[in-house]
């Protein structure tokens, strides 16, 4: 997502880089573009995450308060978090009647999330959790 914003050249209004100019400094057609710029970089950021996690920042205003709730969503590495995330792992279905790339991008999402916080969840029972069947399929 930040490679996003990189290549963009709006990284810079999440890390406030590029401040908004004071009004008593700047033309209305610089705050007029510092505007745009700050919005283009909050819906890049928008346009990357998913529904759970747009939730999370429905009442942000700006870019730098989307990009820090999402880090602090994901970089929480509280009990509560952990086992969160290993629910998502361990409750894996794949049902004909849902959106199996939603729930492949939620399992992947909860794995990295874990492996960041250096728990380690052994290969294999990724294969075993990422092949079970939901009963209606038996």
């Amino acid at each position: 997502m930040k490679s996003i914003l990189v290549k963009h050249d709006r990284s810079g209004y999440i890390s406030e880089e590029i401040p908004i100019p004071t009004r008593s400094d700047a033309t209305t057609r610089e705050l007029t573009r510092w505007n745009s710029n700050e919005e283009k970089a909050t819906n890049d950021i928008i346009l990357s995450i998913d529904d759970a996690e747009l939730k999370t920042v429905s009442k942000c205003t700006t870019s730098k308060e989307v990009w820090d709730n999402l880090q602090s969503v994901h970089t929480s590495k509280g009990s509560v978090r952990k086992i969160e995330l290993l629910t998502d792992i361990t409750s894996f279905k794949i049902d004909e009647d849902g959106d199996f790339r939603e729930k492949l991008d939620t399992f992947t999402s909860a794995v990295e999330q874990l492996e960041s916080m250096e728990i380690d969840i052994p290969k294999d029972m990724l294969v075993g959790i990422n092949t079970k069947r939901s009963t209606a399929e038996l």
